[in-house]
């Protein structure tokens, strides 16, 4: 009798104190009260299938029942995710047999884990939880919810200087897809950014898990994206801006556990320089592959005049961009296969601008070669 003693005791000395014991009850009726922001808990060991879901909602399996009074007038999320599983169903009712509020399925991995409903104070509601897991088990919270002034794309944070600028996904509410190339983002928000000059800005966010899309308008053109290693907290994009122009920035997650509070960065490239020769030189970061630096050097501009990768025509020009140039940087000189003269190592070499290849001096020895 006393060893039962001691070791009912030690089970209820690693329950949390502050989570609240409900778990919920297997029928409308009995609904189990909760009160407060919570954690509740919720437990669906033994609980059995119930009535058919409310009209426009998705099939609940196994369930239970919580009944809520709304402390106050106005909107309200209803949070649930899982300590044992990641996918829920929710439902959010006016009554037992009512309508529904807010309803679906959701991944908490991939999906936002928040029910948005209007609350009147002293109303009462009922949440419905299941899952096809039958001993799934987690909490939810129910709290008053105010979204981000610039939740959405028609209400975008005026932005007109490079910088850093905080964001909190957590204020933000599902997003549209606004384009076929870029994320489908769960949550995001907006910004409209005017360009203070002419450059290749960079936008970027190290929060893992942070999406990012550049549009002309809402419902515009979508301009570029970020489709890099988002989830290892490398999310940027870089895109040749135009001074006074206006951009909208968009930014978004895939999921709760990627919610967060994080820095939009917005930074200039590097400036164009002049060589004295006619010619202004930027450098263009990231381009790995020849080809790939060819195509970003044709998407540049300068007063009208469409980019191209560097060439040196001259001594002057040369000790220019001995100076200027980057390590690594890639240069306008290709190999033309197809052209009569091509010949390896050293036949065929072409300017990208098709002007004449008379300096060489620039090379090393045996360059080029390949």
């Amino acid at each position: 009798m006393n060893l039962t003693t001691i070791a009912l005791s030690a089970v209820f000395a690693i329950v949390p104190c502050n989570l609240a014991l409900a778990q919920g009850s297997d029928t409308c009726a009995t609904a189990q009260p909760v009160a407060g922001p919570g954690p509740h808990g919720v437990g669906l060991a033994g609980a059995t299938p119930g009535p058919p879901s409310a009209a426009g909602c998705p099939t609940h399996d196994t369930d239970v029942w919580f009944s809520w009074t709304a402390p106050s007038t106005g909107q309200f999320a209803f949070r649930l995710c899982g300590t044992s599983v990641v996918g829920w169903t929710a439902s959010v009712l006016d009554g037992c047999g009512g309508n529904a509020l807010e309803c679906r399925n959701y991944n908490c991995q991939y999906d936002d884990d928040r029910l948005l409903f209007q609350a009147v104070a002293g109303a009462d509601y009922i949440f419905r939880v299941s899952s096809v897991v039958s001993w799934a088990s987690g909490t939810f919270y129910v709290e008053p919810f105010t979204p981000a002034a610039n939740d959405e794309c028609a209400s975008p944070e005026a932005l007109d200087t490079f910088g850093s600028f905080p964001f909190d996904l957590n204020l933000a509410t599902g997003g549209s897809d606004l384009g076929t190339q870029c994320f489908h983002a769960v949550n995001d928000l907006w910004f409209e950014w005017t360009a203070p000059l002419s450059t290749l800005a960079t936008f970027s966010c190290v929060e893992p898990g942070i999406y990012l899309g550049l549009y002309s308008a809402c419902g515009g053109v979508e301009l570029e994206c970020n489709t890099y290693n988002v989830l290892q907290g490398d999310s940027h994009l870089r895109f040749q801006t135009v001074a006074g122009a206006s951009y909208l920035i968009r930014v978004g997650s895939t999921g709760t556990s990627n919610r967060a509070s994080a820095m939009l960065d917005i930074t200039p490239g590097t400036p164009r320089v002049y060589g004295g020769n006619g010619h202004a030189y930027t450098l263009v970061p990231d381009q790995l592959t020849w080809e790939g630096a060819n195509a970003a050097a044709m998407q540049q501009t300068h007063l009208g005049v469409q980019g191209h990768l560097a060439t040196v025509s001259n001594a002057a020009e040369n000790d220019f961009l001995t100076t200027f140039q980057a390590a690594g940087s890639w240069f306008g000189l290709y190999q033309d296969t197809t052209d009569p003269g091509f010949f390896e190592p050293s036949g065929g070499w072409k300017w990208v601008t098709g002007e004449p290849l008379n300096y060489t001096q620039w090379a090393q020895p045996h360059e080029p070669n390949n």
